[in-house]
């Protein structure tokens, strides 16, 4: 049987946590962005949990990633459980728009989409990108025939580019 994704379909998954730790309480909401669980955030410079940045230059793109589902936007008061990515956590991301996985290269990094409901995508484009390929995933076998290179809005692992995303705050 053929195997058919659609385009934001998928959730980004944890796949190596590396260094990467779980955070139930030391960052708030903003009081003005609701989360949802698999939301790829950052912290910004007063610690509060929010969106990740896109396609933002420079330090601060993505932190970690959101693990509870909020109906309205969290409150400035209540902490947000989260992992805090390190420098050698691997995510499982899927290929947004109809981008090959083959198509990303290995050690190169691009950007991230928000498909809305907590689904992240990989774009294709790598001016600002904040995410590193590493892998394309084997499909060796046949069940795992999903992580074909050439399955359109397949997957690829990927991690934080570099350290000084993680280090930084972004307003």
């Amino acid at each position: 049987m053929a195997i058919t994704l659609t385009v934001d379909s998928c959730v980004a998954q944890v796949i190596r946590w590396g260094q990467a730790r779980l955070n139930k309480v030391d960052y708030l909401g903003d009081g003005a962005t609701t989360l949802v669980a698999g939301d790829m955030i950052r912290i910004n410079t007063a610690g509060q949990v929010v969106l990740a940045a896109v396609d933002a230059s420079g330090a601060g793109n993505v932190h970690g990633m959101c693990l509870k589902t909020y109906t309205a936007a969290v409150p400035a008061t209540t902490p947000v459980p989260i992992i805090l990515f390190s420098i050698d956590t691997v995510i499982r991301m899927q290929c947004h728009t109809t981008d090959l996985p083959s198509a990303h290269t290995v050690g190169l990094s691009y950007t991230i989409y928000n498909g809305g409901s907590g689904v992240w995508t990989l774009t294709y484009t790598t001016t600002n990108g904040c995410m590193t390929v590493v892998d394309q995933p084997s499909y060796a076998n046949w069940y795992d025939q999903i992580l074909s290179p050439s399955l359109q809005y397949g997957f690829v692992d990927v991690k934080v580019a570099t350290q000084a995303i993680l280090d930084g705050r972004a307003a």
